[in-house]
């Protein structure tokens, strides 16, 4: 189980469709999920691929929630979110119409063959760590607050989309 105050943060990122309507629709569904609510969400950034380059550009966003399901529990709500909104895994780092990631869970640290906590890439992705930086720029990664991994991560090849903090409430 999460304590009460646990920082859980949750990556967002669709480069497929129509990408934002992707991303609110995913952040509506885990906050009407009855295990979940979400308390905070990031800009929405407009940004280049990681990892595989040949493929259109993502829209990213991060949200603080709560929930008090376990983080393998909370890995399964994701996971269901994604294959409700058609997500298809044909090729690694490939396109999406949503991808999940949980990045942070307070103090939890793991790594198993299915889940990774913090997330193995947090510190190296602009596209986690900028939208990040809205939401929780005070939490430590890695000996670092998520401000000081800000303040030495290139963000020049990204951009705000929408700078308001309920774009996703009434995304159409």
């Amino acid at each position: 189980m999460n304590k009460k105050n646990d920082t859980i943060a949750i990556g967002l990122g669709s480069n497929i469709g129509n990408k934002k309507k992707y991303i609110a629709q995913a952040l509506q569904l885990l906050n009407n999920h009855k295990d979940c609510e979400v308390i905070s969400v990031s800009r929405l950034y407009h940004t280049p691929p990681w990892g595989k380059n040949d493929q259109d550009f993502f829209f990213n966003a991060v949200s603080l929630i709560k929930t008090r399901v376990s983080p393998n529990e909370l890995l399964d709500i994701l996971l269901s979110i994604e294959n409700k909104l058609n997500r298809k895994r044909d090729v690694l780092w490939g396109s999406r119409t949503i991808d999940l990631d949980i990045l942070i869970l307070g103090d939890y640290v793991c790594a198993t063959d299915r889940l990774t906590i913090p997330h193995p890439y947090i510190t190296e992705r602009a596209f986690v760590i900028a939208p990040l930086s809205d939401v929780a720029p005070d939490i430590v990664i890695k000996g670092l607050s998520v401000k000081k991994w800000f303040d030495h991560i290139d963000v020049s090849k990204m951009q705000v989309i929408d700078d308001s903090r309920d774009w996703w409430i009434d995304c159409d």
